[in-house]
């Protein structure tokens, strides 16, 4: 399970992305998810493991700085530029994860729970349920084998030859 974040000016969107989920359950796992979500919302945070999750998650922030900075707030400046408060006051708080992730070490398991309820388990959502076909993947193997014999045929050995030599040189 993959979770990630879509900021726009106008919205945000959480998804949930899942994979490895057998065939057989995927009609029902959408529904299995909201009841987890509601049954951790319910039963409380564990907050040691939340604890150890923003510490992972600043160790990454740090690295980030320290190997692609400029990339780091660069992203950040840009967003501020279009969407924050013109006076310059919203580009504070989002350059200074340190800050935040000390002030999240002190939330509650009710503070973390309603979070969970609000963005998680209360807003309607859309589920789009990618099913795998064994068809398909078959048809998609045999074009490809099919597309190298045309370019080996096109290119013919010499051709090959030149082509793995461009890509070693690249």
């Amino acid at each position: 399970i993959y979770f990630n974040e879509d900021v726009r000016a106008t919205r945000n969107d959480i998804t949930v992305y899942v994979g490895s989920v057998p065939t057989d359950q995927l009609s029902t796992f959408d529904s299995k998810l909201q009841d987890s979500f509601k049954r951790i919302a319910s039963e409380g945070i564990d907050l040691e493991r939340m604890r150890m999750v923003i510490d992972r998650d600043e160790r990454q922030v740090r690295s980030r700085l320290e190997s692609s900075g400029g990339d780091n707030f660069s992203h950040a400046i840009i967003s501020d530029f279009l969407y924050g408060n013109p006076d310059g006051s919203d580009i504070e708080p989002v350059l200074n994860e340190i800050r935040l992730n000390n002030e999240l070490r002190k939330w509650s398991s009710e503070q973390w729970a309603a979070l969970l309820t609000k963005y998680l388990v209360t807003p309607e959502r859309v589920v789009v349920i990618g099913k795998p076909s064994a068809a398909m993947a078959e048809r998609i193997e045999t074009e490809e084998k099919a597309r190298i014999a045309k370019q080996r045929e096109t290119l013919g050995e010499e051709g090959i030859a030149e082509a793995v030599q461009k890509l070693e040189a690249a």
